[in-house]
């Protein structure tokens, strides 16, 4: 016999300062989780300084989705790009257009 369990609610937030030490924790996680490593891994301190210089100053949004604990992590990064010549042919010559429809 299935189990009738209510529906748990997810809420979607985006990260804030008070997240750092959250945000941090999921980074190095991931990182182990992605390249293979033990979960006992320690990366170099480097690089945790670099990822909260990052998390408090960087051009980014993180989201976190929660049903009571973090279930999901997602980082937006924005980039600018300063525009040269083959970026400026390429949307010359690839017209981009969008219409709505109602």
């Amino acid at each position: 016999m299935l189990s009738r369990e209510e529906p748990t609610m997810i809420i979607y937030r985006i990260a804030t300062k008070e997240d750092l030490e959250l945000l941090l924790d999921i980074r190095i996680e991931m990182l182990k989780i992605v390249n293979n490593l033990p979960l006992e891994y320690q990366f170099d301190k480097e690089l945790l300084v670099q990822s909260e210089k990052y998390f408090m100053n960087g051009n980014q949004t993180t989201v976190l989705a929660l049903d009571g604990d973090v279930i999901g992590c997602a980082t937006i990064c924005y980039t600018d790009v300063i525009p040269n010549y083959h970026y400026f042919v390429m949307f010359q010559l690839v017209p981009f257009h969008i219409q709505w429809e109602n």
